[in-house]
């Protein structure tokens, strides 16, 4: 998925810091192709948990 630079450097920051973090969006899944998605929401969910 293609993320605007702010929501990249958001995702960076929670990956780095352990933070789990959600994306919504539609997901386009064509036979045969590449999966794409469409991003309409996205940030940090500390109410996820993490694996540590």
């Amino acid at each position: 998925m293609d993320l605007p630079d702010s929501n990249h450097h958001t995702a960076v920051r929670c990956h780095d810091d352990g933070i789990p973090f959600r994306v919504q969006g539609g997901l386009t899944s064509p036979p045969g192709g590449h999966a794409t998605m469409e991003v309409n929401d996205f940030g940090p969910d500390p109410s996820l948990g993490s694996d540590q």
